[in-house]
């Protein structure tokens, strides 16, 4: 028979999520700041989801797709919503997660979990889908919307949607950099590098060894693969956005956003304006270059149950 200490804590904490939960204070919100560092602002609440991630701006600038859980729900539970910016609507396009939206706005590339674990792409209005690689993951259009890039185990693989051909970046007959290659990693402005989070393999480097570690790094997609290592990536979460004018990638790390010059050595900063007394999480640049969306949350409360001696 349970103890009345553990039925206590068991009905305290089920009312504590459910109180969470239909706290749209708690709620995920999408925010915005402005390119100079102006404070930052909520543009929406993804109402009756707890969680929310990997938003991305379509490209006329008035619905962000992003994915979302409920309450309870597990991982693979992940569904595509896209909010409009106008009227705080939520729509709900299925089963995906990590959206990213073609060009023109009329297509979403995707990762879905079941029943096909894979890579795809689908009409946002009208259905129909095609799958891109079964076993492929943390899909992104390009800003040409030429191409899709994405992972697949230790590699990064780019699909060129006319031609409907494939490549892996680094070479496969090779021993390969990375253990890993992380979902939603960020397209340079001109289509021709990718910026990701990878899980550096252990390796002997210029007769040092190099211990497996996470790192931002930075590659060329054509050709022979030109690899630059940004920075460690030990507390860095699992998302990448280029700015359009190419010199700023922003990163989230340890719950606030941060930005980094590709094209130099200094560390990153931390970017002004989005609220430093949130958690802030999962981001996208606009087309125009003029506003960063990101994902914020509340940090919720640390509750302390006392345990009664059970009998």
């Amino acid at each position: 028979m349970r103890s009345l200490s553990l039925l206590l804590t068991s009905f305290m904490a089920i009312g504590l999520n459910q109180a969470l939960a239909q706290d749209a204070d708690f709620a995920p919100k999408v925010y915005a700041t402005r390119a100079d560092g102006s404070p930052a602002w909520e543009l929406a609440t993804v109402k009756d989801y707890a969680y929310a991630y990997s938003p991305e701006l379509s490209p006329d600038g008035t619905r962000v797709a992003l994915d979302g859980w409920k309450q309870g729900e597990s991982g693979s539970a992940a569904h595509i919503l896209v909010v409009n910016l106008n009227d705080g609507g939520v729509e709900d396009l299925g089963r995906g997660a990590m959206p990213s939206w073609s060009a023109d706005g009329t297509w979403i590339a995707y990762s879905n979990y079941a029943p096909v674990h894979g890579v795809f792409i689908r009409q946002v209005q009208g259905g129909m889908e095609e799958l891109i690689e079964a076993g492929g993951w943390g899909i992104q259009w390009s800003p040409d919307g030429k191409r899709l890039a994405y992972a697949r185990g230790g590699n990064l693989i780019i699909y060129d949607l006319a031609t409907k051909t494939k490549h892996a970046v680094f070479p496969e007959n090779q021993p390969l950099p990375y253990g890993q290659i992380y979902w939603n990693c960020g397209w340079s402005p001109d289509s021709k590098r990718v910026c990701f989070k990878g899980r550096r393999r252990t390796a002997v480097v210029d007769g040092r060894k190099v211990n497996s570690r996470d790192e931002i790094a930075i590659v060329t997609v054509d050709g022979d693969p030109q690899l630059k290592v940004c920075c460690d990536a030990a507390d860095v979460a699992e998302d990448v956005s280029w700015h359009p004018d190419g010199n700023r990638v922003v990163i989230p790390k340890a719950g606030q956003l941060y930005e980094l010059n590709p094209d130099s050595d200094d560390p990153p900063r931390l970017v002004p304006g989005p609220p430093a007394d949130r958690t802030n999480a999962g981001m996208c640049w606009s087309r125009d270059g003029e506003t960063l969306i990101f994902m914020s949350y509340r940090p919720r409360p640390v509750v302390v149950i006392e345990r009664l001696n059970s009998f």
